[in-house]
């Protein structure tokens, strides 16, 4: 039997989708990283809709063509540090999530010139 929080949301997003999905993506966000989606907006708005690391344009409509922004935080203090596109926040995550990961993978290439 499903709970009545369960059978709320279903009505909600059957009543009006686009509010759904508001109310979903900052319920996530305040879940997963302790932010709303207007402090988002404020990052992405000070990072001038690039990503904070190579620089390429974000996006946080999610209907958008260009890729969408990844919240990218601290794994061990849980704090937010920036926004990134999905192949930065996916790179950072393989090596690691560390400075070390990193500086291995620059020596990496460095040694392979």
């Amino acid at each position: 039997m499903p709970s009545s929080r369960t059978e709320w949301r279903h009505k909600f997003r059957e009543r009006d989708p686009e509010a759904y999905y508001d109310w979903k993506i900052n319920d996530n966000l305040k879940y997963k990283y302790g932010i709303t989606i207007e402090q988002r907006q404020h990052m992405f708005e000070e990072q001038k809709g690039l990503c904070a690391c190579c620089g390429t344009e974000i996006s946080t409509d999610r209907k958008a063509k260009q890729s969408q922004a990844c919240v990218d935080h601290c794994h061990d203090t849980g704090d937010v540090r920036g926004l990134l596109c999905h192949s930065c926040n996916k790179g950072i995550g393989g090596l690691g999530d560390n400075l070390e990961g990193v500086m291995n993978a620059v020596k990496y290439l460095e040694d392979c010139k």
